[in-house]
């Protein structure tokens, strides 16, 4: 039998009048199985819930992020599965995967996938694809789900939804794991360059000083999601069937005059991009 010392954090004893929002470290014993190793089925369930607490306390104060303890843990045998509060907030609770997909801890990713065989879900993919800061989380994510995956809730690719939000680090990353930057779905007809166009209209002399400085921002971020795509081969002659009227088809150039966004015309234009009439044109002669 041998003992293993772990730090962690636990609430100071309750008094009925006060808040229980103070914390002292204290050292944790616990006993190892000699045969075996792990830890004793009996110290699961308190381990599991220090280890809740612990993952709580890195969600209050982000900049003191420690995962040691939380893998020495796992590979002791506490539940690699357990739930804990979504750093997110979107909800109550999140696997420990998603988790680690959503703060961008790769090594954390790397263990519960690689040594302890826990599947990513869509969940930890939607994640790791737009929450997360390391695209190396991404790779590992994606060898059990593929890039150009549809998201069911939104009906379209996270490439798609990424381009119609102008985020550009989801947009960047993406493309580095190969997602297709023609995909397109039922529900999500145009290509994501187009998403990425339409997302922008308007004429910024409409607005105040504040509202056009926006609009500039917005204009850099997709034109840098723009060249992105098409470095990477994105279609710029790619025609769109529209179901409503005036038009019946259209070219992503087509979308950028319809919206006068006049920028994002020029960027095409340099790429070769041609209207729907031009195309029809040079096909008859």
């Amino acid at each position: 039998m041998t003992l293993q010392t772990i730090p962690v954090q636990r609430p100071i004893t309750r008094q009925p009048d006060r808040e229980p929002d103070l914390v002292e470290r204290v050292q944790i014993n616990f006993s190892l199985s000699g045969a075996t190793g792990t830890i004793p089925k009996h110290h699961v369930p308190s381990l599991t819930r220090l280890c809740r607490d612990k993952i709580d306390a890195m969600i209050a104060h982000p900049t003191d992020k420690d995962f040691s303890t939380i893998i020495e843990l796992v590979k002791q045998g506490m539940a690699a599965d357990l739930q804990v509060r979504d750093p997110a907030n979107l909800h109550p609770k999140v696997s420990l995967l998603a988790y680690a997909c959503t703060i961008s801890d790769p090594g954390l990713v790397k263990f519960l996938i690689e040594e302890r065989k826990i599947i990513p879900d869509l969940d930890c993919f939607e994640r790791a694809a737009g929450a997360n800061y390391d695209v190396d989380i991404l790779k590992i994510v994606c060898r059990f789900i593929h890039p150009d995956t549809v998201i069911p809730e939104r009906g379209g690719t996270m490439l798609q939804i990424h381009c119609l939000n102008h985020c550009v680090f989801g947009v960047t990353q993406l493309l580095l794991v190969h997602a297709n930057p023609d995909k397109t779905t039922e529900e999500w007809p145009e290509a994501p360059l187009a998403l990425a166009i339409r997302a922008i209209g308007e004429d910024p002399n409409l607005y105040n000083a504040d509202q056009r400085a926006r609009f500039r921002g917005k204009m850099k971020k997709q034109e840098e999601i723009m060249t992105a795509l098409i470095e990477k081969g994105a279609n710029v002659n790619a025609c769109i069937d529209l179901p409503e009227p005036p038009y019946s088809t259209m070219t992503i150039l087509d979308i950028a005059l319809d919206r006068k966004n006049t920028a994002a015309a020029r960027l095409l234009r340099d790429y070769g991009a041609k209207t729907y009439r031009e195309l029809s044109s040079n096909v008859e002669d």
